[in-house]
């Protein structure tokens, strides 16, 4: 009984493997799916793929319409069942999918997934192939490396066996295959040198499987030494050329090999060292650095070199410098002794300077005389007479100097010295530019090399100048180097003798051009009646894009539809400023300029407008004129203005010379005449604000005074006779004040007011002036204690003699209206004097 269910058991077992061997089912909730096949199918068979739904699911009252998709965008089979199968042959490597979908309605897009299966779709894997195996060491454990063949798609497994005559070991791994189409695993164990091993490699999966061929090895084949270490280098007595290598290796190697290059370069160097551990090189280059590395291996003829060592660096020594330096020169006169010579030279290469350069030695020679002078720049820049000479250079650095270069430098005159002619530049598609030029004539064979240098236009750096040697057997040669694209070279080619170097021959280059950005800046000035002066500033360096080779000046009328005028300037012949002749006066004209190059012409710039007057006076002699009648009119307003000119002669004048009254005869009378009150000049000289108020006296009133009196009093400054005219006037009206007329007297002007008086005033006074021609004395003297008749008498006498002197004047009257009295008594309040007047 107990053998029957044994069996019964081990029945069921075979059956649930063999069809699990031979199908794969996915269970879901509203069904399940099959592949007739494993997970993994071979590629290129026919499975089946069964769905079905599981009693309930599905449609409600319709029929279930069951849809078979692979990688769920290929449909399979449609099917109006609860299950539906297909059969189909896999033609895809990799996993696939295969998915079940019901409807409920056939022609509608709507669909229920409800179950689905992943599958693999491989082939069996490709054999290992080109097996080698490695040990870093003697004790290290071994490595194999194998290639893995094709990709089978499906996870594989491999097994790496090694084995000797009494022992053998194995490693093992799986994965699918990978981006890396190699295999490498490592053994639990290293090798003996004694012994001779077979390594395979065996790759199986569900679908197959493949060996590698046998790989037979021993200890020398495999095992890979260690690379040596302190690797030192000695350089012997300071030798820039030689050195000593030594290094250390504690392992049995046999053989070593040990490479070398400078630093800068690709190529290496390679000797091989036999049972030693120490080399000799030779013929190495001063003061350059070297980059060293060694590695080697246990046999001599068989086995695997060791990895290179880490690189050890190490400069060589500095020798004495063996090239001679480049050296070219600027002359710039400075009077007619003396010149300034610019000396310039390069820097030697690496392997010219042998050495860290430290400074510079130049030796200058004429005649008996010799100068030297140290610098650390590739310039110097002395003073010289103009004279012949020799310049020496040298470069010195810490083992030596180089040979010195000599160049000879001729007297002022260079006249005679062979020069070269027709120098032509060509621009070049590689960013160079290609000149030419033809050799001096009878004097070829003088010539010694050729030096072509070039600048950049406008300007020259002094001391970024370039130039290049010519042997004297070529008339061309390629400029290459600090040469910029669209931009203007200016190019000069010198012929080098025994005497120095005679006139260059230059001409301008390029290597690439466009046309201007910008147009020339213009102004303008005019010349005479119909011509103008025209300048302009040139286009900036880094606008010009080229070589300007010419100018175009445009000429047209305001508001005018007609063609410009156009003179165009050539480069080569253009002057400055531009005479434009012939232009019409009293029209506006517009003027602008463009500069053009090889590649086209500029955008204009500027544009002036040009009007000339009629008679054509320039701007400069306008200017002058309007200067000398501002001039005038300000003279004129200075000398005949008199305010202004007092002021200004009180700014000149510190002492006023005012002539004295006192020495007139009617002041002498005057001061002889008793009880008459002394009436002084100075107290109406001085500030009105501080006269003194006379004293009083019975006056009768009169009627007030209803007419305006106009007194006009004219003094002159005479020689030997004074006259005197006085005019009145009593017009109907209200008495006012008014000015009398300026009297000038000795360069002075004096300006007087009439006093507001009553007209009885004026009868009296015609009475006194009647009486006092008559010599009749006044019976009434009380008036005069306020107004003294002599005084008046005195005052307007004609008969006395004239001034004393003709620097004084003639009465007091010059400094002083007219006083005269009438007939009746004389108030105060009718008498009013104004002596602002006198300080005027």
């Amino acid at each position: 009984m107990d053998y029957v269910v044994i069996l019964q058991w081990i029945t069921i077992n075979l059956i649930t493997i063999w069809l699990s061997a031979k199908a794969d089912t996915e269970a879901c909730q509203n069904g399940n799916i099959s592949v007739s096949r494993a997970s993994v199918i071979p590629l290129g068979s026919t499975v089946t793929i069964s769905c079905s739904l599981t009693p309930g699911a599905g449609c409600i009252g319709r029929p279930n319409h069951l849809k078979i998709y692979q990688r769920n965008y290929k449909l399979l089979a449609t099917q109006k069942h609860s299950s539906a199968s297909v059969s189909v042959r896999v033609t895809e490597l990799g996993k696939t999918a295969f998915t079940c979908y019901f409807s409920c309605n056939p022609n509608s897009e709507d669909k229920t997934l409800f179950c689905g299966i992943y599958t693999e779709v491989g082939t069996s894997p490709g054999q290992p192939k080109n097996l080698t195996c490695e040990q870093l060491g003697e004790q290290a454990r071994v490595g194999c490396t194998w290639e893995k063949g094709r990709n089978s798609y499906i996870n594989t497994t491999y097994l790496l066996e090694l084995q000797n005559e009494t022992d053998s070991v194995s490693s093992s791994f799986s994965e699918y295959w990978n981006s890396s189409s190699f295999g490498f695993l490592h053994l639990p164990t290293s090798l003996v040198p004694a012994s001779n091993y077979t390594a395979i490699v065996t790759a199986s999966n569900s679908l197959g499987t493949a060996v590698s061929s046998s790989f037979q090895l021993t200890f020398i084949d495999v095992v890979k030494p260690h690379p040596p270490s302190h690797l030192l280098l000695n350089f012997h007595n300071s030798s820039s050329t030689s050195c000593t290598v030594q290094w250390k290796d504690d392992q049995e190697t046999q053989i070593f090999r040990l490479k070398y290059r400078p630093e800068s370069h690709e190529f290496w160097r390679m000797v091989m060292v036999e049972n030693c551990r120490r080399y000799d090189l030779h013929d190495l280059e001063p003061f350059t650095n070297y980059e060293f590395q060694i590695s080697g291996k246990f046999h001599i003829t068989k086995g695997k070199w060791s990895q290179w060592s880490s690189s050890v660096l190490r400069q060589s020594p500095e020798a004495v410098p063996v090239g001679e330096l480049d050296v070219w020169y600027l002359l710039h006169p400075v009077d007619s002794e003396t010149r300034i010579v610019t000396l310039l030279w390069k820097n030697m290469s690496l392997s010219e300077a042998r050495g860290k350069i430290r400074h510079y030695k130049i030796t200058v020679q004429k005649l008996d005389q010799v100068q030297w002078n140290i610098t650390t720049q590739t310039w110097f820049v002395k003073t010289i007479d103009k004279t012949a000479c020799k310049i020496t250079v040298s470069a010195y650095n810490a083992r030596g100097n180089s040979p010195p270069t000599t160049i000879s430098i001729a007297q002022e005159d260079v006249s005679g010295l062979p020069s070269p002619h027709n120098a032509w530049a060509v621009a070049m598609d590689n960013g160079s530019i290609f000149i030419t030029w033809d050799p001096p004539g009878k004097l070829l064979d003088l010539v010694k090399a050729y030096v072509v240098e070039w600048a950049e236009l406008p300007d020259k750096d002094r001391h970024n100048l370039n130039w290049v040697k010519v042997p004297a057997s070529m008339q061309s040669t390629l400029l290459t180097g600090n040469i910029k694209p669209n931009w203007c070279y200016s190019i000069c080619v010198y012929a080098l003798s025994e005497k120095g170097a005679g006139v260059a021959s230059c001409t301008r280059g390029y290597t690439k051009q466009a046309a201007p950005l910008s147009g020339p800046q213009i102004s303008w000035q005019q010349r005479k009646e119909n011509s103008v002066l025209v300048s302009w500033e040139d286009i900036p360096a880094n606008q010009q894009m080229g070589c300007i080779i010419s100018y175009k000046l445009y000429l047209k009328k305001r508001n005018s539809e007609t063609v410009p005028k156009v003179f165009e300037i050539q480069s080569e012949t253009f002057t400055k400023p531009y005479i434009l002749e012939r232009i019409s006066t009293g029209i506006v004209y517009g003027m602008w300029m463009t500069g053009s190059n090889a590649a086209g012409e500029s955008p204009r710039g500027n544009k002036e407008f040009i009007f000339l007057n009629v008679g054509n006076v320039s701007r400069w002699y306008m200017n002058i004129i309007l200067a000398v009648i501002l001039s005038c009119t300000s003279f004129g307003c200075i000398y005949f203005v008199q305010p202004i000119r007092q002021r200004l002669l009180s700014l000149f004048t510190t002492n006023v010379k005012i002539p004295d009254p006192a020495n007139c005869t009617w002041a002498r009378e005057y001061m002889s005449v008793k009880d008459k009150r002394r009436l002084p000049s100075e107290q109406f000289l001085n500030d009105s604000g501080i006269f003194e108020e006379p004293e009083t006296m019975d006056i009768e009133e009169v009627a007030g005074c209803n007419e305006q009196l106009t007194f006009t009093y004219t003094g002159t400054f005479c020689n030997g006779e004074c006259n005197t005219n006085m005019h009145f006037q009593t017009p109907e009206g209200n008495c006012q004040p008014q000015d009398l007329n300026t009297t000038t007297v000795d360069g002075f002007i004096y300006k007087h007011q009439v006093p507001c008086l009553y007209k009885n005033l004026v009868s009296e006074l015609i009475t006194l002036q009647t009486m006092s021609q008559q010599d009749i004395e006044p019976a009434d003297t009380s008036v005069v204690n306020y107004l003294p008749i002599n005084m008046l008498s005195t005052s307007i006498n004609t008969t006395d003699d004239g001034c004393e002197s003709q620097a004084e004047l003639c009465s007091l009257m010059t400094f002083l209206p007219p006083l005269f009295s009438y007939d009746g008594k004389l108030t105060l309040d009718a008498v009013k004097i104004d002596c602002s007047s006198f300080t005027e």
